[in-house]
């Protein structure tokens, strides 16, 4: 079955999520994420994107990006491809690199596009790969918080609108604002560590609580039937308790 058409057009912007064949590494070591950077700057001013904010991580990347022409896929198509025939030439290795299919959903919410500047460079800390974002290199976080005097490819005036009238200012409030959720952050990465039952706390008496519940589904991902047979309870339970609580700014990934 083909894939469905990708939704392209002017000033679209995208949370692009792109991961490992089989969920391998696409980063080996710092020559790889630099090669990767330079192929996107390429990249970046070959279609004309507007980078907002980016983050490497091991088996996958993500960027926030606004496309002025319906290129999107064009795009995509040179930097994964270029990335990976370098990549396989370097590592003497054969085969896909990247998975086939890219995520690229539309931001549509001002509050959604505002709310992926922080999940985004935050990444690596729910990853438990740092404490905090300034200590990870491979992100926008340092150059927008000031760390950076230039940078060769990112775009931040749409993002430093939103917290500032100056640079100075805007990158004081954004560098506040990533810092609110750092402490959600730092327990995503130790509930990680976690198995399910652990992480439900089932074997606490009285059954695994609401909240527990919700963070297994949402936050982890696991599946209402993984939840159902750890929890003790039926599917039709698990959906009910999903269904009163609202979908809350934890990180999702929408």
């Amino acid at each position: 079955m083909p894939y469905p058409e990708r939704q392209q057009y002017e000033g679209a912007i995208y949370h692009v999520i792109s991961r490992g064949n089989g969920k391998q590494n696409i980063f080996l070591g710092e020559r790889d994420r630099l090669r990767f950077l330079k192929i996107l700057e390429e990249v970046t001013n070959e279609y004309r994107w507007l980078v907002m904010a980016y983050c490497l991580m091991g088996h996958h990347y993500h960027l926030l990006l606004e496309t002025p022409e319906p290129n999107l896929a064009a795009g995509m198509q040179k930097l994964n491809g270029s990335y990976g025939t370098w990549f396989n030439r370097v590592h003497e290795k054969v085969g896909h690199v990247l998975q086939g299919r890219y995520r690229s959903p539309l931001v549509v919410r001002e509050s959604h596009f505002v709310w992926l500047t922080k999940y985004i460079v935050l990444n690596p800390v729910r990853d438990g790969f740092v404490e905090s974002p300034d200590k990870w290199p491979w992100s926008s976080y340092s150059f927008m918080v000031g760390r950076e005097e230039d940078h060769p490819f990112l775009s931040p005036a749409r993002v430093f609108s939103e917290f500032g009238s100056s640079r100075d200012e805007a990158a004081s409030q954004y560098a506040r604002y990533v810092t609110e959720c750092l402490e959600e952050s730092r327990q995503i990465a130790e509930e990680k560590k976690l198995t399910l039952s652990q992480l439900l706390d089932a074997d606490s008496g009285g059954g695994p609580c609401e909240e527990r519940i919700w963070r297994a589904y949402f936050v982890h991902h696991n599946r209402i039937a993984d939840i159902s047979l750890v929890a003790g309870v039926s599917e039709a339970t698990v959906s009910r308790i999903l269904r009163r609580y609202p979908l809350r700014d934890y990180f999702t990934g929408f």
